[in-house]
Formats: structure tokens, sequence, C-alpha cells
């Protein structure tokens, strides 16, 4: 029995990814929203799900107008399951601050997945007007429009997301 020496060193980095979190986690201040987001940040990048989803949490608790806070902890509740919730909190998060791309592009999954595709498109629209080079909103706004039967829109948006990244064809 051998163990695959690529698998030991990633459970390495993510027991030192760990032990940095928590002496992170103890230095933040329960009421530092911004400290509290960041410290989400390190875990959602360091393939920590469940503590960045909690960072979040405690980030939205401690300032409920945090957009940027909103909108991960949003991503995290479609991610479990929670699509309702999940919209609610991107929403707000778009209420709060409607300029980045990311949060409306978020937002069309979880429309989708609540049956609402129109309301995706819209969402996917927006993103694009807001990140109009972006290849993969444009490629997602193809698939949504095409799932909706919208075959020009779909291969004007297909088309201008290859031509930024011919990798999406």
């Amino acid at each position: 029995f051998s163990y695959r020496r690529d698998v030991v060193k990633s459970i390495v980095r993510k027991a030192g990814a760990l032990q940095e979190y928590r002496a992170r986690r103890d230095r933040v201040k329960a009421n530092d929203a911004e400290g509290l987001f960041q410290l989400g940040l390190f875990c959602e990048a360091h393939g920590m799900p469940v503590p960045a989803g909690q960072e979040f949490a405690r980030a939205v608790a401690a300032n409920p107008d945090h957009a940027a806070a909103l909108h991960y902890s949003g991503v995290v509740l479609y991610q479990s399951g929670d699509n309702a919730a999940a919209v609610e909190r991107i929403r707000r998060a778009i209420a709060i601050d409607p300029t980045p791309a990311e949060p409306w592009a978020n937002l069309a999954p979880v429309l989708e997945a609540l049956g609402r595709a129109g309301a995706a498109v819209h969402a996917l629209h927006e993103a694009a007007r807001r990140a109009p080079r972006d290849p993969q909103i444009l490629g997602n706004l193809a698939a949504s429009q095409l799932g909706l039967g919208l075959l020009a829109d779909a291969e004007h948006s297909a088309r201008g997301s290859v031509a930024i990244d011919p990798t999406f064809a």
C-alpha cells in the first residue's frame, strides 16, 4: 500500500491553512465586518467552504449592509441548496451596490434553480453590461438564452464570448 505524494502534500497544506485560519480568527473582532469578510475569503481561497460560509454570515451579522459579504453569503446559501435565502441575500447585495458584475452573474444560476429562467437571462444581461469583456458571463448568457429558445440572441452572445477567448468555442 502506498500513499500518493500529491494527496499527502494537499493534506499538509490544508492543515497549515486551517491553523492560519484559526490564528486569524482569534485576531478578528466580532463587530469587524470587513475583517470577517476577509477571513471568509481566506477560507474560500484555501478550500474551506464551511468556515468561509460561517465567516461571511458573521460579517453580515456585524454589518447587514456589507454588500460583498451579502453576495458571498448568498453564494454559500445557493451551494447548500437554500435558493430562496440565496436570492434574498444576493438581491440585497445588488440593491446596496449594483455596480459589480459578479453578484448579477451569481444571481442567475440561483434564479434558474428556482425555475425563473427569464429573470436569470436578465441578471446575466446586467452582468454582461457591467463586464462586457468577460467571456464566462457571455457564455453563460448564451446558454441561458438558448434554454429559452432565443437562438439569435444566444448565437450573438456565444460569438462574443469566443471572440474574447477562443477556448470558449
